[in-house]
C-alpha cells in the first residue's frame, strides 16, 4: 500500500518509518523564547483518498537566557547612577536595580546580591527579591570611617533554576555623596506635584542645554512653600547634575552657565507651556540646618551624658565603700573566731624509758597490784579537728604512763 505524505515546516520534517507510520522531526534548534508553541498541519493522500491531522507542539523551557539588567537613565548608560545627601539617617534607600530574564518558572526568579568582593559592598546591603538598596549606617558615620565622595559597588542577579548551571549577570552602581555645593533649586509655580514629576523629561531637556558635560541630571527632592493661596502653589525643586564620562557628581561652579539671567529667562520661556519658573537659586544651605539641629541635639546629648557620668561615679563610690564594710567585718569575724579555738602552746612529751618488773619467786603468786587512775575528758567539737586528734593523743600518752608508775 503507497501513500503521499505533504508537510510545510521550516522547523520540523515528515517522513514514513519502516513501520509504515509518520515520524516528525526537528530540522533546526528551537527556541522557545522565539516561538513557544506550533500548529502542524499534516496530510495524508492515497490515490483520490486525503485526509489530515493538526498536530500541536509545545517547546519546553530551559535555562539558557541569562538575567539581563534594565538601565532607567536618561542617557541608556549599562550603569545604575545614585546619589544620597550627606545628612542620610541609616537604612535609607539609594537606588532599586531591576533585572528579567527570558526563561519561565523557576528559571526566570531573580535573586539579588551584592558582589562582597568589593570594599564599598559593606557599607549597604540589597533586598535579594526587589533589588533595593539600602545603606546599612548614617553618612555622618560612613564620612567617619571612609571620607569618599562617592562609593563603587556591584550588584549580582542570578536566576534559580531548579537543577542544572546558575546564570548571572552583573552591573555597575555608582553611588555619589550630595553636599550643598552640588545643590541648585528651581523654583516653580502653577502646576500640582504630580505634574513635575510627569513633566521632569521636558524640565531635564530644558536645563541640561546649560549643564555642559554634567548631563545626567536627577531630582533630589521637592518641597513645597508656604502660602495662603493654594492656586498660587509653589514648590521649590533641588536638582543634582552628574558628569557620565567620570561618573562623578558635580559641582555648581561646572555650570555656573545655568545661574545668569540670560539662561533664566531662556528656560522660563521654554517651559511656560507646562509650568512658571520663578527663580534658579545656587544657595543651598541644607547642611548647615542640619548641623545647627545637631548642634542642640549635641548640647543636649552632652547634658545627659554629664548626668550619667555623675550617676555611675556615685554608684561606683557606694559599691565601694560597701566593699570595704564587707571586708572590715569579714576580718573581724575571723579574729573572733580565732580567739575561740585558739589553744595553749602544747610542749613536746616527754620520753619515757623502759619499765622492768623483777621476776617472781618460785612459788609466788604472780598477782601484782597496781594503783590506776581513771582520767574523765569532755569530748567537744576540737576533738574533730587535726588539733583536738593530736591533743586527745597526748592525754592517752599521759595515761599510759601514770598506769605504769
Amino acid at each position: 500500500m503507497s501513500r503521499i505524505i505533504t508537510f510545510v515546516s521550516d522547523a520540523f520534517s515528515i517522513s514514513t518509518g519502516a513501520d509504515g507510520n509518520c515520524e516528525l522531526r526537528t530540522q533546526m534548534e528551537l527556541d522557545r523564547e522565539t516561538i513557544e508553541h506550533y500548529l502542524l498541519n499534516v496530510t495524508v493522500e492515497k490515490d483520490a483518498q486525503k485526509d489530515f491531522a493538526l498536530v500541536g507542539i509545545t517547546v519546553l523551557d530551559e535555562n539558557d537566557n541569562i538575567p539581563q539588567f534594565i538601565f532607567d537613565n536618561e542617557l541608556s548608560l549599562p550603569i545604575y547612577f545614585a546619589a544620597v545627601p550627606l545628612n542620610a539617617p541609616a537604612f535609607t534607600h539609594v537606588v532599586k536595580v531591576k533585572a528579567e530574564d527570558a526563561d519561565v518558572g523557576n528559571n526566570s526568579e531573580i535573586v539579588y546580591s551584592l558582589d562582597e568582593g568589593l570594599s564599598d559592598s559593606k557599607f549597604f546591603s540589597i533586598d535579594d527579591r526587589s533589588g533595593e538598596i539600602e545603606t546599612k549606617i548614617s553618612m555622618a558615620q560612613l564620612q567617619n570611617v571612609n571620607r569618599k565622595a562617592y562609593f563603587d559597588i556591584k550588584v549580582r542577579a542570578c536566576d534559580s533554576p531548579l537543577s542544572g548551571q546558575i546564570l548571572c549577570s552583573k552591573a555597575d552602581v555608582i553611588i555619589n555623596v550630595i553636599r550643598d555645593v552640588h545643590r541648585f533649586i528651581t523654583t516653580v509655580s502653577g502646576v500640582h506635584l504630580q505634574q513635575i514629576h510627569a513633566r521632569k523629561k521636558d524640565l531635564v531637556d530644558a536645563l541640561r542645554q546649560f549643564t555642559g558635560s554634567c548631563s545626567m541630571l536627577s531630582i533630589e527632592k521637592t518641597v513645597e512653600r508656604s502660602t495662603n493661596n493654594d492656586e498660587q502653589r509653589s514648590y521649590d525643586v533641588y536638582w543634582y547634575a552628574i558628569n557620565p564620562a567620570t561618573r562623578r557628581i558635580c559641582r555648581r561652579l561646572e555650570f555656573s552657565k545655568l545661574f545668569t539671567a540670560e539662561s533664566t529667562a531662556i528656560l522660563t520661556g521654554k517651559l511656560r507651556p507646562w509650568l512658571r519658573l520663578n527663580k534658579v537659586t545656587d544657595d543651598v544651605n541644607i547642611e548647615n540646618d542640619h548641623n545647627e539641629s545637631i548642634g542642640v541635639f549635641s548640647s543636649r546629648f552632652k547634658t545627659a551624658s554629664v548626668a550619667l557620668i555623675a550617676i555611675a561615679i556615685a554608684i561606683a563610690a557606694g559599691a565601694l565603700v560597701a566593699i570595704c564594710v564587707i571586708c572590715l567585718c569579714y576580718s573581724r569575724y575571723k579574729g573572733k573566731q580565732r580567739s575561740i579555738h585558739s589553744y595553749p602552746t602544747i610542749y613536746p612529751v616527754p620520753k619515757l624509758g623502759t619499765i622492768f618488773l623483777p621476776t617472781p619467786t618460785i612459788g609466788a603468786s604472780h598477782d601484782k597490784m597496781y594503783e590506776t587512775q581513771m582520767l574523765e575528758l569532755p569530748i567537744s567539737e576540737d576533738d574533730f579537728t587535726l588539733k583536738g586528734g593530736y591533743r586527745n593523743s597526748l592525754c592517752s600518752a599521759q595515761e599510759s604512763s601514770t598506769r605504769q608508775t
